[in-house]
């Protein structure tokens, strides 16, 4: 039986993407990610940050083997999907995902490698992968989906064994617990304890850099490209062209030196700002923003010429 995770279009057939594929296509752009931009991220995190982000890639789309999940997708195959007796609602399967790190094996193992540290940090992250609200369900509820319908496909994660994840039955303590969690998280309940994560800067990058990878490998588009190398060159090359230029201007030279520092740079229009920002940026990820879509669009053609 197959566990349906997406569906793409291609060639004007709808083509599924199952469970199993996709995720193992976020552990593809999260080597890719580590690759390029290793170490920058590992400059603000420790080493047991890659095994949060390996396993918030893992455990982020477990809930999708929920028969409603399961019935959306399948409709459109013509296929059938049958919902057990009683399920009347969806849960969003992010919530549903999150409460599997609460099976024992899972918990104990994910303590056991990530400590109690990163355990909140991988659970929230997890849960709130997409942007959603517990509106219209409640533990018991929470429960039945549990017992009624998840709990029964447990033999459609299997395949997780080989990453040192094996699924046993969740009790209704257990799920009840989880949506506590979950409830305490959206309405800044034990503030002390847990709303302050919120803000936590490695919450903050797990669970960005778990977006990331969940939007690269469902559009089956590369997380990173490689680094441009000698962008300076490249960008004197370019200025080359034009008759009138004899080479950087002195504090466009001085940006190379500053490449580690913040820098605010004053100037009237037509003195080189961007010249000066391609110099200081180097080979690093950089951003570049304006106020105006136009002018957007044209840096952009610029850099890409450069």
């Amino acid at each position: 039986m197959n566990v349906y995770a997406k569906l793409f279009r291609k060639d004007g057939k709808l083509i599924p993407e199952t469970l199993q594929e996709h995720t193992e296509n976020l552990l593809t752009e999260l080597k890719r990610l580590k690759e390029f931009y290793g170490n920058e991220i590992g400059s603000l995190a420790d080493k047991v940050f890659w095994w949060a982000l390996k396993f918030a890639c893992l455990l982020h789309d477990l809930g999708k083997v929920s028969s409603h999940f399961q019935n959306k997708i399948k409709k459109l195959l013509k296929e059938k999907e049958s919902i057990p007796k009683g399920l009347s609602k969806e849960i969003p399967h992010n919530f549903l995902s999150a409460v599997f790190l609460y099976c024992q094996e899972v918990e104990e193992f994910l303590y056991s490698l990530l400590g109690e540290k990163y355990f909140d940090k991988l659970f929230y992250s997890v849960a709130f992968h997409h942007d959603r609200n517990l509106e219209g369900f409640d533990a018991d509820y929470f429960g039945e989906v549990f017992i009624k319908d998840l709990n029964k496909k447990l033999n459609l994660l299997e395949w997780l064994t080989s990453y040192g994840l094996s699924f046993s039955v969740l009790n209704k303590e257990d799920v009840e617990f989880a949506f506590e969690e979950l409830q305490n998280f959206i309405y800044n309940r034990h503030k002390v304890k847990k709303s302050g994560i919120k803000k936590d800067k490695i919450f903050i990058l797990l669970k960005g850099l778990l977006h990331r990878l969940d939007h690269s490998a469902s559009a089956h588009l590369p997380v990173e490209n490689e680094r441009l190398e000698n962008v300076e060159e490249k960008l004197i090359d370019f200025l080359s062209k034009k008759e009138s230029f004899t080479g950087l201007k002195p504090f466009q030279q001085k940006a190379k030196s500053l490449r580690n520092k913040n820098v605010l740079l004053i100037a009237s229009t037509g003195m080189g700002k961007t010249e000066f920002a391609i110099n200081w940026m180097g080979e690093s990820k950089t951003f570049y923003t304006l106020p105006v879509r136009v002018s957007v669009n044209a840096m952009y053609k610029r850099f890409v010429s450069i």
